[in-house]
């Protein structure tokens, strides 16, 4: 019997809700973690209303964000039937090699990469952060590299320099811009396309051989098409690994 699920990612600079229904996601919508945290309501005043009213069997969340967490599971806790999980209430089925703090949106995502994908995969998240987690041929989560993504980038450019605006960032149309707005939009971008495609070269050669590339993550969709290494897009990857994580621990 198929349940309904309530799947939610807690980043730095957005909180996604995805509604399941089994494996299949019937809405999704995203929301500023900073307008979540200060006026939480307004997801249930949304067109999630009708989501929310159904009711759901369970619900999961990752949170990088711990300032926000507590105001997402007070937000939700009415609506859910059975349970609520959070990451370390689940049983994941993967060896992690890491000795550190490691965020739950990359243990997800590598889950999500790890089910869907395969291994050896390398899991490219370009959002407020870059990070890259690896997967490795025994599917044991390995560890990675994490960088400023596009819109840290972007933000320090014009917080730290007295003539460059924050600007948001596009494909450019020219290699070269003629003004500042231009040259800051270029250079962003081909310095995180740069850097995407050497990190993910310099993992493969740590792993010895080439890997499968799971690309998620908010500015994702920018970078898929020149990436020169042959890629998975998926945006909904860490909701997709949270999902499968709560379906193998409901069973």
């Amino acid at each position: 019997m198929t349940h309904r699920s309530l799947i939610i990612d807690a980043g730095n600079s957005m909180v996604k809700f995805a509604f399941f229904n089994g494996s299949d996601i019937e809405n999704y919508q995203t929301y500023p973690t900073r307008s979540i945290m200060t006026r939480p309501e307004i997801a249930t005043e949304s067109e999630l209303n009708k989501f929310f009213q159904k009711g759901v069997d369970y619900a999961a969340l990752s949170s990088v964000v711990p300032e926000a967490t507590g105001v997402i599971k007070c937000l939700i806790k009415t609506f859910v039937r059975k349970k609520l999980f959070s990451v370390q209430d689940l049983h994941l089925q993967m060896e992690i090699d890491y000795h550190g703090v490691l965020g739950e949106d990359r243990i997800m995502g590598g889950y999500a990469a790890r089910h869907l994908y395969g291994f050896p995969v390398i899991v490219v998240d370009v959002g407020t952060a870059m990070t890259f987690s690896l997967i490795d041929e025994k599917g044991v989560f390995r560890g990675g590299m994490i960088s400023l993504g596009p819109y840290s980038l972007l933000k320090t450019l014009a917080e730290k320099t007295s003539q460059i605006d924050m600007i948001d960032l596009e494909v450019p149309a020219r290699n070269v811009g003629r003004n500042t707005a231009e040259a800051v939009n270029a250079g962003v971008f081909w310095t995180v396309l740069g850097a995407l495609e050497y990190c993910i070269t310099r993992i493969e050669e740590f792993v010895g051989r080439p890997c499968r590339v799971a690309l998620t993550g908010g500015y994702s969709l920018f970078f898929a098409d020149f990436i020169k290494h042959p890629v998975e897009l998926d945006p909904f990857l860490v909701l997709r690994g949270l999902n499968v994580a709560l379906n193998e621990n409901i069973r």
